[in-house]
This record gives C-alpha cells, sequence and structure tokens, in this order.
C-alpha cells in the first residue's frame, strides 16, 4: 500500500463512489453514440427499403408491359 492508497472504509467508499461517476460517464456517452449510429442505421434501412420497392415495382410494370406487349 502506497501513501496514496485509501485507509478507511469512509475513503474507500469515497473512491469507489468517485470511479462509478466516471462509468456512468462514460455509459453515458457510449449510449448517446450507439443511439446516433442506430439512427442513422434505420434511416438507411429506410431508404434502401424505398429503393428495392421502386425496383421490383419497375420490373414489375417492364414484365406486365412485355407480357401484354407479345400478348
Amino acid at each position: 500500500m502506497s501513501a496514496e492508497d485509501p485507509q478507511t472504509t469512509r475513503e474507500w467508499l469515497m473512491r469507489i463512489d468517485t470511479k462509478v461517476d466516471k462509468l456512468l460517464i462514460c455509459q453515458e456517452d457510449h449510449e448517446t453514440r450507439i443511439r446516433a449510429v442506430e439512427t442513422q442505421h434505420n434511416q438507411w434501412l429506410g431508404r434502401d427499403g424505398a429503393i428495392v420497392a421502386g425496383i421490383s415495382a419497375t420490373f414489375t410494370v417492364i414484365g406486365l408491359a412485355i407480357q401484354n406487349w407479345r400478348g
């Protein structure tokens, strides 16, 4: 043990409390960053879904047009 180490229970509890506070700040920062990434991911999913629906509709219309043209 060095001179800087807590000696009493109260000192230990204060040191633990300080470390827990730092962990809570890191957790909040981490959750904020994850929330931003999840939001971006959901926007991409929505955009990609719209693109796929558009491509599917286009090919359906083209297929129906060819079928009716040969018809």
